[in-house]
């Protein structure tokens, strides 16, 4: 097939190693160091056992933004969320019809409320920007995906594959159709490991909590997981956070009581990830912009939403703390346009 991923961070690469590997006419979306690096050395990675391969640049294509591309049979979207709606425009022009667009992101995408009128839609007033998005890349095309594998960058166009298997994939409508089961056996045949779910919004939802309790607080504490949950005080915040970030799933209607265990989550975290440095971090640590938006600021704006009500005095004072450790990091401030659109 013609699949485009657009993206080609750690998560984009390792997905296109694995496609290319099956036989598909992979592109890369790229921009910067890395598009150029791809373009001359190719793709290296390595697996869980430490084993490293070499995909040569001519195995796949690498463009910009910028350049033409024929339209595809599937897109991966595997930039941060916040870039999503800025990037619609891009993305449109490799659709056709019946072009599968897979969203990868963490956090809570444009589409989000899409087909969702009895949860998170009926409590919002304005959905301008969601609906530009959604003229720009409809949303009966978009699959919503979550991540569940661990994948880190040693350079642009170096990734190591460090924990898990592969994706979590469903229909925004909840059904379970036949592109679904394609896709899911597309991912499959690639080694990716997958499976499919019955509410895509309540699992990307439960990984944004996951995301809110360790992202930020690995920031402001500039550790990694392990350093965090060995710390009293952080594991307390961690919980409080957690609190706060369940209550306003529950009170949209995302998610219901016992999806989200924070104590399940703690132990997951201690026997997989202790060694992990998440990614907010190793943004910071680069100086690139931090993935906030559509990560902790859009879970405060949607508690102060009148028909939600919810208290978040512990997630304010997170992007406080946020706003002033990063001030004197001025690359840090992006302009988002749409940042609330969901």
């Amino acid at each position: 097939m013609d699949i485009a991923i657009y993206g080609a961070g750690a998560i984009g690469l390792d997905m296109g190693v694995h496609l290319i590997e099956a036989g598909h006419r992979v592109s890369l979306i790229a921009r910067g160091s890395t598009l150029s690096t791809l373009n001359q050395l190719g793709i290296e990675h390595w697996d869980l056992n430490g084993r490293c391969r070499v995909l040569p640049k001519e195995s796949f294509d690498c463009f910009s933004a910028d350049e033409e591309l024929l339209p595809q049979d599937i897109v991966f979207l595997t930039v941060k969320a916040d870039a999503l709606f800025d990037i619609s425009e891009n993305i449109a022009r490799l659709l056709k019809g019946d072009t599968l667009v897979v969203s990868t992101t963490n956090g809570i995408p444009p589409w989000y409320s899409f087909l969702q009128n009895n949860t998170i839609g009926r409590h919002l007033r304005f959905t301008q920007g969601r609906n530009i998005f959604l003229d720009r890349i409809p949303g009966k095309q978009i699959i919503g995906a979550v991540i569940e594998r661990s994948v880190n960058r040693r350079g642009p166009n170096q990734v190591v594959h460090s924990f898990g298997k592969g994706y979590c994939i469903g229909e925004l409508d909840h059904t379970r159709t036949e592109r679904l089961e394609s896709l899911l056996a597309l991912l499959n045949q690639a080694k990716l490991e997958s499976r499919v779910s019955d509410d895509i919004h309540r699992d990307i939802y439960l990984k944004l909590i996951g995301n809110i309790c360790v992202n930020p607080l690995s920031v402001l504490a500039e550790k990694n997981i392990g350093g965090l949950l060995s710390n009293p005080e952080i594991r307390k915040e961690m919980a409080e956070i957690a609190f706060e970030a369940e209550a306003v799933g529950l009170a949209i209607g995302v998610i219901k009581i016992g999806d989200f265990a924070f104590d399940r989550f703690i132990s997951f975290m201690e026997i997989n990830l202790a060694h992990h440095e998440p990614s907010m971090l190793q943004d910071f640590r680069c100086g690139k912009p931090l993935e906030l938006r559509r990560i902790l600021e859009v879970v405060i704006m949607l508690a102060g939403l009148k028909s939600v009500g919810v208290d978040v005095p512990h997630l304010q004072s997170l992007q406080e703390r946020l706003a002033s450790k990063t001030r004197s990091h001025p690359i840090l401030v992006g302009s988002h346009s749409w940042a609330n659109a969901i």
